[in-house]
């Protein structure tokens, strides 16, 4: 078989900021459909799948 792969990483210098997180708490998670992701502090994570395009599959399921 003749194919290439190729892996490219670059450093463009600049440090980014520490994030700091509570991870002390608790969190849930809810995966649906519409939203991708709803967490429990009540952020939602939308889907970027097209499922309106896809919808007609997924009734038939």
């Amino acid at each position: 078989m003749d194919q290439w792969y190729a892996g490219i990483t670059t450093d463009d210098g600049v440090e980014k900021a520490a994030v700091k997180v509570d991870v002390t708490k608790p969190v849930g998670i809810d995966v649906g459909l519409l939203n991708w992701l709803t967490l429990s502090d009540g952020k939602v994570i939308l889907n970027t799948l097209d499922f309106g395009a896809r919808i007609n599959k997924i009734k038939q399921l």
